[in-house]
Parts: C-alpha cells; sequence; structure tokens
C-alpha cells in the first residue's frame, strides 16, 4: 500500500511531482508531464531523499485547522430497542 509522503522537484522536467511510499518504505515518485519514474532501491539514499522532499497534508485530506463536526449525544440502549421492529 503505497503512502503518500509529499512533493519534490523532478530530476528530468523540474515541475512538482508527489512522492510516495511503498510497503518496504522506500520513495518514488511518477511525474505526470515527462513520465520519469524514479524509485530508490539503497536504504540509505532512500532516507537522504526522504530528508529532501516538501512534507505537506494529502491533497484529498481535510484542511488541519477544520475542527470535526459536533458529535450527538448517544442514546442509551433500552430494554425493548430493536425487538418490537
Amino acid at each position: 500500500m503505497a503512502t503518500y509522503q509529499g512533493t519534490c522537484k523532478c530530476q528530468q522536467c523540474s515541475r512538482e511531482a508527489h512522492v510516495y511510499t511503498d510497503k518496504n518504505g522506500f520513495a518514488y515518485y511518477k511525474c505526470g508531464p515527462c513520465g520519469f519514474f524514479p524509485k530508490q532501491t539503497s536504504s540509505r539514499f532512500n532516507q537522504a531523499f526522504l530528508k529532501t522532499i516538501k512534507r505537506d497534508s494529502e491533497p484529498d485530506a481535510a484542511p488541519a485547522d477544520a475542527t470535526p463536526p459536533a458529535a450527538e449525544p448517544q442514546k442509551k440502549a433500552g430494554f425493548f430497542d430493536g425487538v418490537l421492529a
């Protein structure tokens, strides 16, 4: 399962690309405009690459300052709940 990490500049065309890590923790990205697809295979270079990326929230995630919706009070379950339905 891929995990979103942040953004970096493509090594070929210098455009922004989204960086992900695979199940083993190795980083990769695929540049949309040029199709460049580098994948880290050495843990030493992988750690160095992950230090250089810009960390930000996932593009589809809610903003960090958004407050969660108010929770409605839970009704205590009674003896006949669900029996007479």
